[in-house]
């Protein structure tokens, strides 16, 4: 089952191309693959396969079978984009009210909320087909609308209401075909507080080594 790429931040992004970005969960990668012969039947966390019995992530298999499979079955099924897909991988976010940095709270009321979604062959949807098509689903909220500008990326480090911050999704067309890409633009303060929870080498790893994308 294909793998949700590594996002890159902000400073990869294309600027002054136009972008919807989405609030970033602060929460744990799953991802469930949907076949036309099986239906969803391969589950797994970023790294390994799982199945509903996992600990902690099992519970978010049996969330996603109840809240999604339904829909997404028959987008899959009767949309004319995918009809002739053999499978399709869905990516959410398994995330509590207290979840952090990876972390989650045994005592939280857990849910898992739609992300991106891969079709085979063709990759990450691009952000406006990703609305269209699955918009009416429970989605992260879009924060912004427009072009990916410095005084935008400004605005996300320097936000004090959001969790983690936010994930920036556009497209460019290469030979007729359009592309979709992103890039992640985290708060200081989350920032700040991965150093002091979680330590300098955490804080280093989580900015792929360059600690200029955080202001102290």
């Amino acid at each position: 089952m294909k793998t949700y790429h590594k996002i890159p931040h902000w400073n990869k992004g294309i600027f002054g191309q136009p972008v919807i970005a989405f609030d970033k969960l602060d929460g744990s990668n799953m991802r469930f693959e949907w076949s036309k012969k099986r239906g969803f039947h391969k589950f797994g966390t970023r790294t390994q396969m799982i199945t509903e019995h996992a600990p902690i992530y099992g519970e978010g298999v049996d969330m996603f079978m109840e809240k999604y499979s339904e829909d997404l079955d028959r987008i899959f099924t009767d949309l004319k984009d995918y009809k002739h897909c053999r499978k399709m991988t869905v990516y959410c976010e398994f995330v509590g009210p207290n979840s952090f940095a990876g972390f989650h709270d045994p005592e939280d009321d857990q849910d898992v909320i739609l992300f991106d979604v891969d079709k085979f062959q063709h990759g990450i949807l691009p952000p406006k087909v990703l609305l269209e098509h699955f918009g009416h689903l429970h989605l992260p909220e879009i924060v912004y609308e427009g072009d990916l500008t410095t005084e935008f990326i400004d605005s996300i480090r320097n936000n004090t209401d959001l969790k983690e911050g936010v994930v920036a999704k556009g497209s460019s067309k290469r030979k007729g075909k359009y592309y979709s890409w992103m890039v992640k633009i985290k708060t200081n303060m989350w920032l700040s507080q991965v150093k002091k929870d979680l330590g300098q080498s955490a804080l280093l790893e989580d900015l792929d080594g360059n600690l200029s994308l955080y202001e102290d």
